[in-house]
Formats: structure tokens, sequence, C-alpha cells
């Protein structure tokens, strides 16, 4: 796609606005002077800018289109030294069992009979240490000064119908010697990103899937990469933020759409002016006629 001397300056100052936000009150009405019809919506797009970086870079990944494949996921999380889980074992699932970690929460309890147990044990963790009969018997974590000792559980599901749920922490498998990642995910297949063409659209789907926690629309993951694994679903891996989750996020690129995958702080050098000249030239992911 060849462009004119104007449409070249107007791609370098609104990739100077997108990298430098403070000065975007000043570069408007230049950029405003280089655009004429039919492109004279652009000025009021970058005055729409994202206003988080991340919320850019999501952007950019979604008008970029590129899909990683899990060959293309291991091998960043080989790098990162992430461990791969042996071929075969699934995701611990049913019952409780001996040696699993597990979180005591009082105020998801529904059995009666675990009411006075949950109570003194809430928000605690602790290991699984024996199976007695339908009941579980739990030994909390303490310390030198402080023993927590152990509780009897009836029931051997995790869930409200014990108050015990799975845990995992967030060092596991060393994952706070390894350096973090980020990822962009989009785990329906079928929730198709808007039209690449339309600012707007995008601007509102990635608003709304970066502050949407843990609902299905949520697209943006950075945190502890902690294993790779196989499990029913074939290949995933999970990514734990303890800032922001209680549980690990497990990413399957054969069920939903990996965007990108990368370490913490190491996004490609050229993203940002790329981004800008996608959203000057109406560029669709894929095209490679800029």
């Amino acid at each position: 796609m060849k462009r004119s001397a104007s449409q070249n300056h107007t791609a370098m100052l609104i990739a100077l606005a997108y990298e430098h936000p403070h000065l975007r009150q000043e570069l408007m009405p230049l950029i405003q002077n280089q655009t004429t019809e039919p492109s004279v919506r652009l000025a009021s797009k970058v005055k729409k800018a994202f206003s988080d970086e991340s919320a850019q870079f999501v952007a950019w990944c979604i008008m970029k289109g590129d899909t990683w494949d899990k060959n293309e996921c291991q091998r960043v999380l080989e790098k990162l030294g992430v461990p791969m889980q042996e071929e075969g074992v699934v995701q611990t699932r049913g019952p409780l069992e001996k040696g699993e970690m597990v979180e005591c929460k009082a105020a998801k309890n529904t059995n009666a009979k675990n009411t006075d147990v949950c109570e003194q044990f809430d928000g605690k963790t602790g290991h699984v240490i024996d199976i007695d009969g339908d009941a579980v018997i739990v030994e909390f974590d303490g310390s030198k000064i402080h023993n927590f000792g152990k509780g009897r559980f009836e029931g051997k599901q995790t869930g409200s119908s014990t108050g015990l749920y799975r845990y995992t922490p967030s060092d596991a498998g060393g994952a706070n010697q390894r350096a973090m990642v980020e990822v962009v995910y989009i785990s329906d297949k079928n929730a198709k990103p808007p039209s690449k063409d339309r600012l707007e659209q995008i601007q509102e789907y990635v608003d709304k899937g970066t502050a949407a926690g843990e609902s299905r629309s949520r697209i943006y993951y950075s945190g502890n990469p902690l294993k790779q694994a196989f499990g029913k679903n074939g290949y995933y891996f999970t990514v734990f933020s303890a800032q922001r989750d209680q549980y690990p996020t497990s990413i399957n690129p054969a069920k939903g759409q990996v965007l990108y995958i990368g370490r913490l702080g190491g996004r490609p050098g050229g993203w940002k002016n790329e981004f800008a000249k996608m959203i000057a030239e109406g560029v669709t992911p894929g095209d490679d006629g800029m």
C-alpha cells in the first residue's frame, strides 16, 4: 500500500500522540490539519484514543489478528522454565484426595455439620492428610508460634458442601523465580472480535474485557506462569495473578484464541507505531500491504 507524504506525516503524528499522551492536546490541531475527507473521522478517533497502554496493546493484538498454537505457546513457556506436567495427567477434579492443598471458606459453607470447624479455620490453607469414610482430615498450615491444627470436614467434595476449596499457592513450581507473562486470550472461539476497522467497537470490546475480572469476556491476563499440562481438552497452561485472582486461570489455545503470549515487559518494539498506522490507514488484521 503506497501512501502519500501527507499520509506518512499524519501517521507519524498519530504515533507520536499515542506514545506521548501528554502531547496529544498540542498534536490534535496538527493532525486535524493533515486530515481531509474521507478520513476526517480520524481526528475524532484519535481523540478517543486508548488511555491505558495495556488496552492499546490488546487492541493492536486484535487488529493484527495473529494466533498462537500450542507449539508456539510451549516454546515461549519453555524458555521461561515453566514445567510440563506429564501427558495424560488431568487437572484434579472430583473428591479430595490425600496430599491436596485446600482453603477453608466459612462464608461459602452450606454443610451444617461443618459450621464450627469452618469458623475455626476460616481463611486458612492446609493439606488433606487422611480420608475417614465420607470425611476428610485437614492439617492447616501454621507457624512455630501459631499451630492451626487439624480439622475434620464431613464430605469429600470441594465447594459449598464442605466449605473446602482446592488451592494453588502463587509460588507453585517456583513461579516466583520465573519471569511473569502477559497473554491476550479470547476464551470462547465463537466470541469473535469486532470488525477490525471499527475503532470505537474495538475500544468498547477491549474496555469490557480488560475490566471484566472473572467473566468470560476477560481477554488480558498477566502474572506468574505456573505450569503446562495435558488434560481432557488437550494442551493448556495456567497463569496466576496474586493481585487480581484467587485461583490460576487455565488457557487453552485449542479451545480459545491466544492472540499474544510473551514475557511481561518484552513486547515487540514496534507495536505502538504499527498500531497508529493501522488506525490511520484502516488496516485489517493479516494485511501485509502496509
